[in-house]
């Protein structure tokens, strides 16, 4: 009896164990990506995190995606304005024939 109550405790404490190693890392795994993700500064590396988890941590990489489209389209949008600046300054010395003002 008692080698059977022990046999069976330690089988609990396998699945138990089992099951909670496979949470950790169902948790862990989005997590691993959207940090990659963020911490890669390189330009030419720009992509989204795309973590596809249906939980809480998914929405959160979703919304990192969300923001980190929305910086890129802003970042765009300002080296267009400064290299049009730059045009027109360029410009202005090229009628003016030197420096501006």
């Amino acid at each position: 009896m008692k080698w059977s109550l022990a046999i069976v405790a330690a089988a609990v404490l396998a699945v138990g164990l089992w099951s909670a190693t496979i949470l950790i890392r169902s948790v862990l795994r989005p997590l691993s990506q959207l940090r990659a993700g963020a911490l890669e500064g390189q330009p030419e590396a720009v992509r989204a995190v795309g973590v596809s988890a249906l939980d809480e941590i998914g929405d959160v990489a979703r919304a990192f995606d969300q923001v980190h489209g929305e910086l890129l389209r802003l970042a765009a949008t300002g080296a267009r304005a400064v290299a049009a600046i730059a045009g027109a300054i360029r410009g202005r010395r090229h009628l003016s024939g030197g420096e501006p003002g």
